[in-house]
C-alpha cells in the first residue's frame, strides 16, 4: 500500500533529516524547496506501477494524446483554446529560467520541434493544435484527459479524481487513482473512484457509464482497453479484465501499465521485472527485463520503457515484440537526478519524456530512434506556489 505525505509532514522530515547532518542554518526557502522536491518524489512513487510488494519506478503516469485512427469516430471536443501562434505553444517565456550554475544540461541540448501533444505545465494545457487554454486545478495531477466538455483529472492527493465542466465548474469528485486510461478511438475513458472503475464515454454528459467493481480501493487502477472493447485493469490480486478472453491474463503478470492498439498488455511479472503479454495469441512476448514499458506508439511496433526497478534513470525505446532496445538514455546523476516524470510518444514516432533535474529545472525532452537526445521545450522552473507536479502528457490512447 502507498503512504500518501501531507506538506506538514514533509517539511517535518525535512527539519529532522536535515537538522542531523546541517552545518549551517537553515532559511525557510530551502527547507520548502527542500519539502516540495520531497513532496513531488513521494507522489510520483504513489502514481507508480506496483507489483505485489515491490514499487516499480517507472515515472509518473503515462499519458497519450486523444487522437483516433482515420475513420474512427471523433474523440471528445477539447476546451475551447486560445488562439495562438507556432512559438507560443511552448511554455510562456515568463517561465523560461537561467539553470544553477552546475547544472546546465537540459540548457545545452540542442533544441527540436515542439510537442505535437497536449500536455500540462503549471495552470496552462498546451494543446496539439498549438493553442493554449486554462486548467481549472493545477495542483498534484498526474494525469487528465479532455471528458464531457471539460477535464477529468487524476491525483495522488485526497479526493484523487475530478470532473470539471466546460466552464471550470466541478461537477464530480472522489477518492480514487491518479490513473485514467482511454480507448484507441478516444470515445471511451475509465477512472477509479473507490471501489468502483467507472467506464464513460468521453464526449457524452455523464449518462449511462459502466461500473466495474474491484477488490481493492487503494491500489487498483485501469490499464487500457483492448480491441474487442475489454478493459484491462489492475487489482489487489494481479491484472484482470471486465470481459472474458481466449486466453487468461497470465498469473505472473503482478500488474500492469499500457495497452497497444495491437493488445499487447505490458507490465511486471511477480519479481517487478518488465514483461509484455499478447491478448491475441494469449502468449508471453518477453519476460524479466529491466525495462518496465509504460507506452506504446500509435501503431503499437514500439514501446516507451523506463529502467526497472531502481533509480529510474534512463528511458528507452523498445521494440513491442521482442523487448529489443531500439535506442535509450541513462541520465547520469548531474544530468537528472529527479528523473523523468512521464513519457508518450510524438506524432513523428520520436519518444518525449518530461524529465526535471534536481536543482528543479525542466522541459520535454525528445529520443529519436536513431539514439539522438534534444529538448523540446524551453528550459522552465518548477514554481512551488502552483503546486504541479512537472509536465503532465494528456491521456488518450
Amino acid at each position: 500500500m502507498n503512504t500518501m505525505h501531507n506538506p506538514e509532514d514533509l517539511l517535518r522530515d525535512t527539519l529532522q533529516a536535515r537538522a542531523a547532518g546541517a552545518t549551517v542554518d537553515l532559511t525557510f526557502d530551502e527547507i520548502r524547496r527542500n519539502a516540495g522536491t520531497q513532496r513531488r518524489r513521494s507522489t510520483r512513487r504513489t502514481a507508480l506501477l506496483a507489483a505485489a510488494a515491490v514499487v516499480v519506478a517507472v515515472g509518473a503516469p503515462t499519458a497519450f494524446l486523444l487522437r483516433p485512427d482515420d475513420g474512427t469516430p471523433s474523440p471528445a471536443p477539447q476546451p475551447t483554446a486560445t488562439p495562438t501562434d507556432t512559438a507560443s505553444s511552448s511554455p510562456d517565456q515568463d517561465s523560461v529560467v537561467t539553470p544553477a550554475p552546475g547544472s546546465r544540461f537540459l540548457e545545452d541540448l540542442p533544441t527540436s520541434a515542439a510537442p505535437r501533444v497536449t500536455y500540462l505545465y503549471g495552470k496552462t494545457v498546451h494543446l496539439e493544435s498549438g493553442g493554449t487554454t486554462t486548467f481549472p486545478q493545477p495542483a498534484n495531477v498526474t494525469a487528465f484527459a479532455a471528458y464531457h466538455g471539460g477535464w477529468l483529472v487524476g491525483n495522488e492527493m485526497e479526493p484523487g479524481v475530478q470532473w470539471y465542466d466546460n466552464t471550470g465548474t466541478l461537477r464530480q469528485q472522489g477518492a480514487g487513482s491518479g490513473r485514467l486510461a482511454a480507448s484507441s478511438d478516444g470515445m471511451r475513458i475509465a477512472y477509479r473512484m473507490g471501489t468502483k472503475i467507472h467506464v464513460g464515454i468521453a464526449s457524452g454528459m455523464g449518462e449511462g457509464e459502466q461500473l466495474i467493481t474491484i477488490g481493492d480501493a487503494v491500489d487498483g487502477w485501469p490499464v487500457g482497453f483492448l480491441s474487442s472493447g475489454a478493459l484491462v485493469y489492475a487489482d489487489d490480486d494481479g491484472v484482470k479484465s471486465d470481459q472474458p478472453l481466449s486466453a487468461p491474463i497470465p498469473a505472473s503478470m503482478a500488474g500492469a501499465n499500457a495497452v497497444s492498439v495491437d493488445d499487447v498488455v505490458a507490465g511486471v511479472d511477480d519479481q517487478g521485472h518488465g514483461m509484455a503479454w499478447s491478448a491475441r495469441t494469449g502468449k508471453t512476448l518477453w519476460s524479466g527485463s529491466k525495462w518496465v514499458v509504460t507506452a506504446f506508439s500509435s501503431d503499437g511496433r514500439y514501446a516507451a520503457a523506463a529502467d526497472h526497478p531502481e533509480g529510474g534513470s534512463a528511458v528507452a525505446i523498445l521494440d513491442t515484440q521482442t523487448g529489443d532496445v531500439i535506442a535509450h538514455h541513462a541520465f547520469s546523476e548531474s544530468q537528472a537526478t529527479a528523473g523523468y516524470l512521464g513519457m508518450v510518444f510524438d506524432t513523428d514516432g520520436s519518444l518525449l519524456a518530461s524529465v526535471q533535474t534536481d536543482s528543479e529545472d525542466e522541459a520535454v525532452l525528445r529520443l529519436s530512434k536513431d539514439g539522438s537526445l534534444t529538448r523540446a521545450t524551453p528550459v522552465l522552473r518548477f514554481d512551488i506556489n502552483q503546486d504541479p507536479l512537472g509536465i503532465v502528457f494528456a491521456t488518450g490512447p
